[in-house]
C-alpha cells in the first residue's frame, strides 16, 4: 500500500534459479552480475524485483552502529554461542532475552552467530538489528539530519538510493 515500507528477509544460502547461470544460492547473483543479476534473479523466483540496494561489509557495519553510539536490540530470545569478545567467559557471550546495548563488534557477533541456531534466526536476529539502528537513527533527529548522516553513513555502504529518496522515505 501507500506510504509504508515493509521489510522481507530472503536466506542467503537459498537455492534458486540465477537467470544465466543455472541453480545455486541467492547471494551468488551479486556476485555474478552485481544487482542488475540479482533484480533478474528475484523477479524470476519470486515474481518482483528490487528497486534498490544497500550492501555494507563487516567493517562498514561495525562502523554504522559505532558512529550511533551503539544501538538497543530488542532480541527475542537468549543467544549463547562461541565468541572472542572482551565480554566472553570461557569462550562464550550471552545476550538476552529483551533489550540489550551493542556495540558494532557485539551486533556484528549477534547477526553472524551461526553455531547454536539456525539460518531462521539469524534472519530474525538480523532484522531486529536492522531496527535498532533505524530506531536509533531516528532518535538522532534523522530526518533534520538526513544529509549529515547520508554522508556520514556513505563511507560504510554502497547503495544506489538517491539522498533525496532517503529523506522522503525517512518518516516511514
Amino acid at each position: 500500500s501507500k506510504n509504508t515500507v515493509s521489510t522481507i528477509s530472503f536466506p542467503r544460502d537459498l537455492y534458486v534459479q540465477i537467470p544465466g547461470w543455472g541453480n545455486n544460492r541467492l547471494n551468488t547473483s551479486q556476485e555474478f552480475g552485481g544487482f542488475p543479476l540479482t533484480q533478474a534473479t528475484f523477479q524470476a523466483n519470486f515474481g518482483f524485483t528490487p528497486d534498490y540496494y544497500i550492501l555494507t561489509n563487516f567493517y562498514g557495519f561495525v562502523s554504522i552502529v559505532d558512529s550511533l553510539g551503539g544501538i538497543d536490540v530488542n532480541a527475542a530470545y537468549r543467544l549463547s554461542d562461541t565468541c572472542k569478545l572482551p565480554q566472553n567467559v570461557n569462550g562464550f557471550c550471552t545476550v538476552g532475552p529483551g533489550l540489550v546495548h551493542m556495540d558494532g563488534q557485539l551486533a556484528l557477533w549477534y547477526v553472524r552467530s551461526r553455531y547454536s541456531t539456525s539460518d531462521f534466526d539469524r534472519t530474525r536476529r538480523a532484522q531486529e538489528v536492522i531496527i535498532a539502528i533505524l530506531q536509533k537513527t531516528m532518535s538522532l533527529n534523522a530526518v533534520g539530519r538526513a544529509a549529515e548522516l547520508y554522508q556520514l553513513f556513505q563511507s560504510s555502504v554502497e547503495t544506489d538510493i538517491p539522498l533525496e529518496l532517503v529523506v522522503k522515505m525517512l518518516p516511514f
